[in-house]
């Protein structure tokens, strides 16, 4: 890792030094390595951002490295290949994003699923039927890991054999709610990932979700609303997926429950109507089975490291270890290699952490 990199990973957890203070730092000196030398000439900077710039200083990169292993995260910066292109053309992209659990490499289709977190059980339902019938259709849902419509749209995806995104508002060892967590971890365990553009060990502070929201509309093409009330925090999200030219969708509900107003005058305004995951397929052009796409894309497109599994495993099923000793991979790159294989229909996972080869290749 360069000193520059471990500088911008440090930055992120900073309470003091935020987004545009960041940004007018690396516009000023072109590099936060060339920033930290030269803080005298940053006159507008506070007291307490002083002092936390001081204190990188003294941090080694050697010392950032072992905070993400034995995090087990991992960071994908703006300017990389394996940054999501989507989230990337948006005019506030953030710096980097941590994360756990498998990077999408390619084009993705993805749609964003938000709502209310006092959700009704017609929402509820809703959300998770139209998340199942989208991530079985190889569509990615992408929402917060919020309590409520959040939740059900991540449970959703995973029942439908499909992949989800998070984005969290609080730093990677410190997921929110708590309540969540096994849901993040089932995420991860499934071909999904957990992202955040804050410090490992950042909290959940209230202000970080509203600007947390843009990533969620970001990374999609487009975002279905379920439920919300006025004054709701969800119309954020809503608001910057207009602003990213991305298609916004609204589910109506019944006419005299507190959460309609606001998706039934977002129709009337001209969002699209949206009574089934049907509906999102139909208005994005998306009715091709997408699952039959990436199928055929995957298999003719190994990476080395897949190729090394699928080599191994065209012989005979292997445990986990046999496969770590045969292919020569670490333990994280074998977990994401796997967990894309699966995902994908490759191969299959079964107990005592045996991998064996679907069909043929």
């Amino acid at each position: 890792m360069k000193r520059e990199e471990a500088i911008r990973i440090l930055l992120s957890g900073c309470k003091h030094t935020g987004y545009a203070t960041r940004r007018r730092l690396k516009k000023r000196f072109g590099s936060f390595e060339a920033a930290l030398e030269n803080l005298g000439e940053a006159t507008y900077l506070s007291e307490n951002a002083l002092r936390e710039l001081n204190k990188i200083r003294s941090v080694s990169t050697e010392r950032v490295e072992e905070m993400l292993d034995k995090s087990k995260a991992q960071v994908a910066f703006c300017e990389d290949e394996n940054f999501p292109k989507l989230l990337g053309s948006i005019i506030d992209p953030p710096d980097l994003l941590l994360y756990r659990g498998v990077l999408f490499l390619g084009e993705e289709k993805a749609v964003s699923i938000v709502g209310a977190r006092r959700e009704t059980r017609y929402g509820r339902g809703h959300a998770f039927q139209i998340a199942k019938g989208l991530a079985e259709n190889g569509i990615t849902v992408v929402s917060g890991l919020a309590y409520g419509i959040d939740a059900a749209a991540h449970q959703g995806a995973l029942k439908g054999g499909g992949r989800t995104v998070a984005f969290l508002g609080s730093g990677l060892n410190k997921m929110y709610p708590k309540d969540n967590q096994p849901l993040a971890k089932e995420i991860m365990e499934t071909g999904g990932v957990i992202f955040s553009e804050y410090g490992l060990s950042a909290a959940p502070k209230p202000y970080h979700f509203p600007f947390r929201n843009r990533l969620v509309s970001g990374y999609s093409q487009a975002t279905l609303l379920i439920e919300a009330r006025e004054k709701s925090g969800t119309l954020i999200t809503v608001g910057h997926a207009l602003s990213q030219g991305r298609e916004v969708f609204c589910l109506p509900g019944p006419i005299d429950s507190a959460t309609s107003g606001v998706p039934h005058r977002l129709i009337r305004e001209g969002a699209h109507l949206c009574t089934s995951y049907q509906d999102i397929l139909d208005d994005m052009n998306w009715t091709v089975s997408i699952n039959e796409k990436k199928e055929k894309t995957i298999l003719c497109t190994f990476n080395e490291n897949q190729e090394k599994i699928v080599q191994v495993l065209s012989k005979d099923e292997q445990d986990f270890n046999a496969l770590l000793e045969i292919t020569g991979l670490e333990t994280g790159e074998l977990n994401s290699e796997l967990s894309i294989l699966e995902i994908f229909g490759i191969i299959q996972k079964l107990p005592g952490q045996i991998f064996r080869l679907m069909g043929s290749i």
